[in-house]
């Protein structure tokens, strides 16, 4: 119950018990009524609210002044499984009629409905509320779900977009070099053949000069196929590629790139990865696996790990002992290799399983 509408009941209470009572002791009342209506809201437990009205009741009898702040006090009881011990308001109402007349005894009785109507919509305003709170939360887990799913969804159609671009860049590629291509070089061979036996003829200079068209020509559509074969490897593309098949364990990924690496390093980071994976499913009992691939300033960061156990320590891993003795430690010095190649850096510890940790420098746009 709102404390303003205690205040209310409390001043209705005052206005009906001060007329008749303006002695220096007519605070008493007040202060008990004050006194057991604070008990009556800060107990919690009904039982212990029942017992302080049960008392209030039994003061009643001993002082009829106490009659008139029942409301104040019984407003409480409303709201717990005692709210039929209200009936023993009656009780001393009954006993000190005497000393009221009956029309101090409807106003308490009214007052005393008054208290059970406020308490009883503060009760259906606080369900009214607490219903609220519940379906804005509902609501509010909803949308956050269906904004989830939304996400997930455009992400899904972006890669699927990405799929089709590539291969569609690389069917154009196919085409190009299927086609065009042959009947380039057929026509530059047949060419070659005219120039032959037309050596020594007028023809032979102009010829020759149609040749060298025909060359530079093929030499720029394979430059442009293989600078289309280069565009069409998209490394986030070919890395979900990788993992969405992996059955051995799954495998969190991560990829935070805003620029597309250069193509040696997609390729290196490619073949590390497949090697990797290839070394999980093989060599390892792990049971969950996480692949981060991420851009920095200065250089991009490529993280492999698993949780597999080893009865090797935990610790660097020596690449040119391990090199030797196992399948695994060569596809490892493979892999130091291609990062060398790059000026990259290899880390290749156990730390709560297996983590390969891989910088290659970024290569500034514009220039090598």
């Amino acid at each position: 119950m709102l404390l303003l509408e205690k205040l209310i009941l409390l001043l209705l209470c005052l206005a009906l018990y001060l007329p008749g009572n303006l002695s220096i002791y007519a605070v008493v009342p007040v202060i008990a009524a004050l006194t057991a209506a604070a008990l009556g809201s800060w107990l919690e437990k009904p039982a212990w609210r029942a017992a302080v009205f049960a008392l209030y009741v039994l003061l009643c009898l001993a002082d009829p002044r106490l009659v008139f702040f029942l409301p104040l006090v019984v407003v409480d009881l409303f709201q717990d499984r005692f709210r039929l011990l209200a009936l023993l308001a009656a009780w001393p109402l009954a006993a000190r009629q005497p000393q009221l007349d009956w029309g101090q005894t409807l106003s308490v009785v009214l007052l005393i409905g008054l208290a059970w109507f406020l308490q009883d919509r503060g009760l259906k305003l606080s369900r009214i509320r607490s219903r609220a709170t519940e379906y804005e939360d509902l609501t509010r887990d909803r949308a956050l779900r269906l904004e989830q799913k939304n996400k997930a969804l455009m992400e899904k159609q972006d890669y699927e977009v990405r799929v089709a671009t590539l291969r569609e860049r690389n069917r154009i590629a196919r085409d190009i070099h299927d086609h065009v291509g042959h009947l380039l070089t057929r026509a530059i061979l047949q060419l070659g053949a005219i120039q032959t036996v037309s050596r020594g003829g007028p023809l032979h200079e102009p010829l020759t000069g149609l040749k060298q068209t025909l060359d530079d020509s093929m030499t720029e559509i394979r430059r442009s196929l293989h600078d289309l074969h280069d565009a069409s490897v998209d490394l986030a593309v070919e890395l979900e590629a990788m993992v969405g098949p992996f059955t051995f364990c799954p495998v969190s990924l991560v990829i935070d790139l805003k620029e597309k690496p250069d193509q040696p390093v997609v390729l290196a980071f490619l073949a590390i990865v497949r090697e990797g994976l290839s070394n999980i499913a093989r060599h390892s009992n792990a049971t969950q696996a996480s692949l981060l691939l991420r851009e920095h300033p200065g250089f991009y960061q490529l993280t492999l790990r698993d949780n597999g156990t080893s009865q090797e320590p935990d610790g660097p891993v020596d690449l040119d002992r391990l090199a030797g003795r196992t399948a695994a430690g060569i596809g490892l010095a493979g892999m130091a290799e291609r990062v060398r190649a790059l000026n990259g850096q290899i880390n290749i510890r156990r730390e709560r399983g297996f983590v390969i940790l891989i910088t290659v420098p970024r290569q500034p746009r514009g220039g090598k």
